[in-house]
């Protein structure tokens, strides 16, 4: 079960509670991608990194958030459990939902 969580210049509003299935989550995930159609990030030895600068966010498979970094090219997972995370990638307007495991 999740919330959509919508944020405005006068303040946040909640989803009323949402069920998903892991099938349904992989279906809305993408990725960031470059001008030929091909992924612009990479996970590797724990970190998160995309091309150029973004607003990184890592959420946990239950929504908490458990790192952020703003204006960054990578966001490290390193000292988190292993497990799945949802990355949210900001790069302007424009916001994806990368899955990783670690």
């Amino acid at each position: 079960t999740v919330f959509v969580l919508s944020r405005y210049t006068l303040g946040n509003v909640k989803s009323e509670p949402l069920t998903i299935t892991l099938a349904d989550f992989n279906n809305v995930a993408t990725g960031v991608e470059d001008a030929s159609g091909q992924p612009a990030f990479r996970f590797a030895r724990n970190v998160f990194s995309v091309e150029g600068c973004a607003d990184l966010s890592v959420f946990t498979a239950a929504g908490q958030l458990v790192a952020n970094a703003r204006n960054a090219q990578s966001v490290s997972l390193q000292n988190l459990p292993a497990g799945t995370y949802v990355v949210f990638v900001k790069k302007g307007a424009e916001v994806k939902a990368v899955k990783v495991s670690r």
